[in-house]
């Protein structure tokens, strides 16, 4: 495997059966935190499950696992791989905040709802922790709505200060009965409180925000037909459009129903897209098989997408992926690679220029109806 290509977390590793939902952050001392969920005793999305870190100076050695154990009250976040440990921590989304890290996760302490959790770390390099959490739970009803984080996004802050993390709801405004949603929580005084959106795109699940070249924000989200969903916000968040969706191919929305990540290239026009492609069924069965690992493009704030490179290999397992600056030729991308997610591996694609040739031939897709098509969806 070449210097390029690490897989910095593998199955088995300090005796967890996998690890799951990578979320990759440039940290404010340059360096690189790789935040995932470890989990006990099976791969299943209900095991008992950690979250993990390891630290990078440059991508190339990382750190011995960390496990995160804050205390929220006298409840310990963490397992010591107990398989009746009464509580689970997932989706890890890191955000800067004041110089710090600061990561929310869910806490599945009293499944089927959720809580939100929060640390933060004690130095620029997200090395030391504090050692208690804060419990988000109680502002703005996020228990009664089971809020998620967006499984591995990371949060942006805004010219103005405001800050942004992606979220998505089963029951968005509601205590229940009313369609899912992808929206923010919002914060306008530097992490000290936040809220909700007042919007959320309809039918929206996982998502990843990038401020585009235009000053719009744009969304990536999961939707559960299959495809992936862009929706825009024109005032910095809080409402944002109806998922827009082309079938027809040029967009990061032909795959696996995956998660998928998405980032804009520090003082560059271009936003990068990461999600696994399958129009060809040939890692099995229809387009939302999970594999062949692939970034996409952007030089108009969304409205066009390339493809750009294949991070992975095109028949093997790939599913939810995490971008990061790397240098001013490359894109640093980590994903879940090989089957039931056997490693976590770094890997760089080079970026293209401003002007990006189409690198996809339009029979490369499946026919589908019209090129764009506003849709409803459902979960």
């Amino acid at each position: 495997m070449s210097s390029s290509v690490l897989d910095v977390f593998t199955s088995g590793e300090g005796g967890y059966s996998c690890f799951r939902i990578p979320a990759l952050l440039r940290t404010p001392s340059g360096g690189y935190a790789l935040f995932a969920e470890g989990r006990n005793k099976s791969c299943s999305d209900y095991a008992p499950t950690d979250i993990v870190l390891k630290t990078s100076a440059n991508g190339r050695v990382w750190s011995n696992m960390t496990v995160l154990c804050p205390l929220i009250g006298t409840r310990r976040m963490c397992s010591d791989h107990d398989a009746d440990y009464g509580s689970s921590a997932h989706n890890p989304s890191p955000l800067i905040v004041g110089g710090k890290v600061m990561l929310v996760f869910e806490d599945m302490a009293d499944s089927p709802h959720t809580r939100l959790t929060a640390v933060r770390s004690l130095d620029d390099a997200a090395q030391m922790w504090n050692a208690s959490a804060l419990d988000l739970t109680a502002a703005s009803g996020w228990y009664a709505r089971g809020l998620i984080p967006g499984a591995g996004a990371a949060g942006i802050s805004l010219p103005s200060g405001r800050i942004l993390l992606p979220v998505h709801s089963d029951h968005w405004n509601s205590t229940g009965g009313t369609a899912a949603g992808a929206g923010m929580l919002i914060s306008d005084d530097n992490g000290g409180s936040w809220r909700t959106s007042h919007g959320a795109a309809a039918q929206g699940n996982e998502n990843a925000v990038a401020l585009a070249p235009n000053g719009s924000l744009i969304m990536l989200m999961r939707l559960s037909s299959g495809w992936k969903g862009l929706s825009w916000s024109h005032d910095e968040g809080d409402h944002w459009s109806a998922p827009l969706i082309n079938r027809s191919g040029g967009l990061p929305m032909v795959g696996a129903s995956c998660e998928g990540s998405l980032l804009r290239i520090p003082g560059s026009p271009l936003l990068i897209a990461a999600t696994p492609f399958n129009p060809s069924g040939s890692c099995g069965g229809a387009f939302r098989a999970r594999c062949n690992m692939t970034t996409w493009v952007s030089a108009d704030s969304g409205a066009t997408w390339q493809l750009v490179a294949r991070a992975g290999v095109e028949t093997e397992d790939a599913a939810y992926s995490t971008l990061a600056p790397f240098n001013a030729t490359h894109l640093a991308v980590v994903y879940e690679r090989g089957y039931a997610a056997h490693t976590l591996t770094w890997t760089l694609v080079p970026l293209p220029p401003a002007l990006v040739p189409r690198l996809v031939p339009e029979n490369a897709f499946p026919a589908r109806t019209s090129p764009q098509t506003r849709i409803a969806g459902s979960r």
